[in-house]
């Protein structure tokens, strides 16, 4: 893995241009323009999954009669905020044996036309998250009756440059990728029209990236495609502890 300061990855942006020659390097002010212009791509890309480093999976304690919970740092699932929640499962433990049941994923929509949320049962059905920020909400139906945990696949956000000089530690591809998405991001600031062999650069390294990440979590859904329908009828999983 490559790790790299926002100075070396804005002066290569920068000579991919032909504002500096090999060796040179931009102006402190310069510098200053393109770490705010670095972060603010890495945290665009943050909101498109197929750029995210990874989904990891993190567990949460569940206690009794508890419908809600909020999620960040400091929050009551202390963890960093997440960009999203993109699966779940229930663990209930009978007799030191663990029982993994899906729960689903719902949008707004479907969240807003449960008209039941304070029922209880031993394994939640559905699970909303609203990506409150800084600190997030998320919300169980049926309502676990037993403590109990859960399972969360987390889409995590990309690290951003914390200055000009820390380095960050990157995955392979993402350098290349920053380094040209980040030069095509500072060409109007120098009046500058990127080359056609810089465009054709960026998008390569960008579905290289694209690529493996979808390689791991997927592709994407199509466009419009939501999780849940809002009238969909969520039933509770067959053969699970909690099944009626």
């Amino acid at each position: 893995m490559a790790t790299a300061n926002l100075t070396t990855i804005a002066n290569a942006a920068a000579r991919f241009l032909g504002v500096i020659d090999s060796g040179g390097s931009l102006s402190s002010t310069q510098l200053d323009d393109a770490l705010a212009a670095a972060n603010n791509m890495l945290d665009n890309w943050s909101s498109q999954r197929l750029y995210a480093i990874s989904e990891t999976v993190t567990r949460q304690n569940l206690a009794a009669n508890t419908g809600s919970y909020t999620i960040g740092p400091a929050a009551t699932w202390n963890i960093a905020r997440p960009a999203a929640i993109t699966a779940a499962s229930h663990i209930l433990t009978v007799s030191g044996n663990e029982y993994a049941t899906p729960v689903q994923i719902l949008n707004a929509s479907a969240f807003m036309a449960q008209q039941d949320r304070r029922s209880t049962s031993l394994v939640p059905k559905w699970l909303y998250y609203d990506r409150g920020n800084p600190t997030g909400n998320v919300y169980l139906g049926d309502v676990p009756a037993v403590a109990s945990a859960i399972d969360l696949v987390v889409w995590t956000a990309l690290t951003q440059f914390a200055d000009k000089t820390t380095a960050i530690t990157m995955l392979p591809g993402y350098q290349r990728a920053i380094e040209h998405a980040l030069a095509f991001e500072l060409a109007p600031q120098y009046d500058i029209t990127p080359t056609d062999s810089l465009v054709t650069a960026m998008k390569d390294a960008l579905a290289t990236i694209r690529n493996l990440n979808a390689s791991l979590l997927g592709p994407e859904p199509p466009q419009g495609q939501v999780i849940a329908d809002a009238g969909a009828s969520i039933a509770s999983p067959s053969g699970s502890p909690g099944s009626n």
